[in-house]
């Protein structure tokens, strides 16, 4: 069984690795005793859809710290932080990005060719939203 994240456990990754997260979804990692594994996400972009279910959920220090890590990857979105992933594979991002901070999108992780960021699909506005 993992240990859920705790408050200096994110302040200390923030302060390492120059993030700042989104304080909704620091409450939610550090005060809820559950996670959205298995929860259904529909997705959209115009004419495409399809619904995504979460297999895994990023909760601990350990885990969030290879989500972060990813960043430094080629051919990872800058600025986007895995919070989950589905059984494809696939993954769920948070925005860090100052134009759309907190916002939830999709990264189709077999769509990517030049930039990273044309493989993702915006979910939602915030990660509350994507959670309830």
């Amino acid at each position: 069984m993992s240990i859920r994240i705790t408050k200096e456990e994110m302040h200390n990754l923030a302060e390492t690795y120059q993030i700042q997260f989104p304080g909704e979804y620091v409450s939610y990692l550090t005060y809820s005793v559950e996670t959205p594994k298995g929860k259904r996400v529909h997705i959209q972009e115009g004419q495409w859809s399809t619904d995504a279910v979460i297999h895994g959920f990023y909760c601990t220090a350990k885990d969030l710290t290879e989500a972060i890590e990813l960043l430094e990857e080629e051919w990872w979105p800058k600025g986007y932080i895995a919070i989950a992933y589905d059984e494809g594979g696939n993954y769920f991002c948070i925005s860090t990005k100052k134009e759309d901070f907190g916002s939830i999108y999709y990264f189709l992780i077999d769509s990517i060719e030049e930039d990273p960021e044309d493989a993702l699909i915006r979910v939602c506005d915030s990660f509350s939203a994507f959670i309830n």
